[in-house]
């Protein structure tokens, strides 16, 4: 008997995490429902606050193109689940922008000096995690703070008892001053030690003298679980932006942690550094970037350049992709300086985001490459990418044979296409089906038309491989 209650709660405990998030995607559970059934049993607990920091950490990372730092993660991905949607409710419980927030959550969960809290062992130390999606967002000078040069201690106190739970973290910098924002955010990152995604968000208007920016940077706790930093929505504006004086806080953050980042979200504005080529190149583990948005051949030229030699997606977004939304008039048009940018990973790269991106035609590129010493014909070709497995791009660069073909003809892995395009007919569908011969891996291709024809909404087609 004993026997069979041992092999029942293994089998239990084997099935139920297996099991929920099964049964949280398929019905219509609510939010209040889903907290009800974290109290059943502990197993239970922990399947549904797995399942819940997955998708937390999941939604964390694609909300890249969020411009207003409340909403963060505002958009879902493509495919949203009912976990997803509910993750994405939870999430919003963790944004922090006032001091009467903060203190409202410590009060919920007990002073931490009351020693007779059942949720803390000894003073500031909790048993258990407050924090669901292990994802927290705090502006680092909340609203109604009498002295805004003063840490609220109502935030080092919520960080040093809860901040070892937290993974994901967003810290939302502004104000005229950024002196005493950067005096918060050194106060405040070393209490959250357990984190592997770090964003900042907001916009640092004025900028500080230099030694007092080198004496508060250069304390920047370590943080050896950091692998993503996303510092694509944080702008910093000041009077001389190309004033060798000045630092900026976005390439001190990629100097400080670049050896161990695995993925850099960042936007153009870092390429116009002096000092760009040696921030970059201090990410040799680096397997994500993302950079969004790109607008001048010189940034790709510096891409060519860099050494990220395990680079396995590189997602590159047009005029339009700092508000997340697919323009096809889009007018960002690369032709050579694309071509130097993707053979520098071409041997790693595993997946080619291209959105908003607009290559030359092979007449253009051919005119482009035309050699200033005429005794030199070697042309510029784009280089196989034998691990690509997937590659996202515009409907009108599948028609530019420079890269289609080499597609075709070297990387017969590929496995999925996405093509972003205005409409397409029933004649480009049926061309785009008969790739599926030429690609023996590919298992579909997805269409996103902005405005297909005759409808008002956008629309997604999927095409996959028909049985022979």
């Amino acid at each position: 008997m004993e026997d069979s209650a041992d092999s029942s709660e293994m089998l239990t405990g084997i099935l139920i995490p297996q099991v929920f998030p099964i049964i949280i995607n398929n019905l219509n559970v609510s939010l209040n429902t889903l907290l009800d059934w974290r109290l059943i049993t502990h197993e239970i607990q922990l399947a549904i606050d797995t399942m819940i920091e997955e998708e937390s950490a999941f939604l964390y990372n694609k909300s890249t193109n969020v411009k207003k730092p409340a909403q963060i993660p505002s958009e879902s991905p493509d495919k949203t689940t009912n976990g997803s949607r509910l993750s994405h409710k939870i999430i919003q419980k963790y944004v922090f922008n006032t001091a009467e927030e903060v203190q409202n959550f410590l009060s919920h969960f007990g002073a931490p000096s009351s020693s007779s809290s059942r949720f803390f062992s000894g003073p500031k130390k909790m048993t258990i995690n407050p924090f669901l999606t292990r994802s927290v967002y705090l502006a680092t000078e909340c609203e109604g703070e009498q002295n805004p040069k003063v840490v609220n201690p109502c935030r080092i106190l919520m960080l040093e008892t809860f901040g070892y739970h937290i993974r994901n973290m967003t810290f939302h910098i502004s104000g005229t001053l950024l002196g005493d924002s950067l005096i918060h955010f050194r106060a405040l990152l070393p209490l959250v030690p357990n984190i592997k995604c770090l964003k900042i968000v907001g916009c640092a208007e004025d900028w500080v003298d230099s030694e007092e920016f080198i004496r508060v940077v250069v304390r920047l706790p370590e943080l050896e679980k950091l692998e993503l930093l996303d510092i694509s929505n944080f702008t910093e504006e000041f009077s001389n932006f190309y004033d060798k004086s000045k630092f900026t806080l976005n390439e001190l953050l990629v100097e400080k942690y670049g050896s161990q980042l695995t993925t850099l979200i960042c936007e153009e504005a870092l390429f116009k550094r002096e000092n760009v080529g040696k921030v970059l190149n201090s990410l040799p583990n680096l397997k994500t970037f993302r950079l969004s948005p790109v607008t001048h051949s010189n940034t790709l030229l510096i891409l060519s350049e860099v050494e990220w030699p395990v680079l396995e997606e590189l997602e590159l977004w047009g005029d339009d992709g700092s508000g997340g939304n697919y323009d096809p008039f889009s007018d960002t048009v690369f032709g050579q300086d694309f071509i130097r940018a993707v053979n520098n990973f071409s041997a790693s790269l595993v997946h080619l985001k291209l959105h908003g991106i607009k290559l030359i035609s092979q007449e253009a590129l051919s005119w482009e490459q035309q050699p200033d010493n005429k005794e030199d014909h070697n042309q510029l070709e784009l280089s196989a990418m034998p691990r690509l497995v997937t590659l996202t791009t515009e409907l009108s660069n599948i028609h530019i044979n420079w890269l289609w073909n080499t597609i075709r003809q070297n990387s017969k892995q590929l496995e999925e296409v996405t093509v972003q395009t205005f409409s397409v007919s029933n004649g480009g569908l049926n061309e785009l089906q008969r790739e599926f011969n030429m690609l023996p891996k590919l298992k579909r291709i997805v269409i996103h038309c902005k405005y297909p024809d005759g409808e008002s909404q956008a629309k997604k087609i999927v095409l996959k491989r028909t049985s022979q």
